[in-house]
């Protein structure tokens, strides 16, 4: 991917510079090892980057299942004082 990535630069750069006596060099096709070699690389890295995506995402389930348990303990608090409220407003009624 890098080489690809490189040969187009070095593609753009010789034809601003107006240079044609090395036009045929760079339009060549890149040697089909480096080609393999370089989309091996490219797919270990995306392989990579796709592994760490999912190392976080599952990082950040844990921690909304943490929050989440932290809310319904605060609303179950708040649910119980409510009703301990409404209790008293009714005693206090009667």
């Amino acid at each position: 991917m890098l080489s690809r990535l490189s040969g187009l630069a070095n593609v753009v750069l010789h034809e601003l510079s107006g240079d044609d006596d090395t036009d045929q060099n760079m339009r060549a096709p890149l040697d089909p090892e480096l080609h393999q070699e370089s989309d091996m690389e490219f797919n270990n890295t995306t392989q990579e980057d796709v592994q760490e995506r999912l190392a976080y995402a599952e990082q950040l389930v844990v921690e909304l299942k943490d929050i989440i348990r932290q809310k319904d303990v605060q609303l179950q608090q708040k649910d119980e004082a409510l009703q301990r409220e409404k209790l008293l407003i009714t005693k206090l009624k009667n």
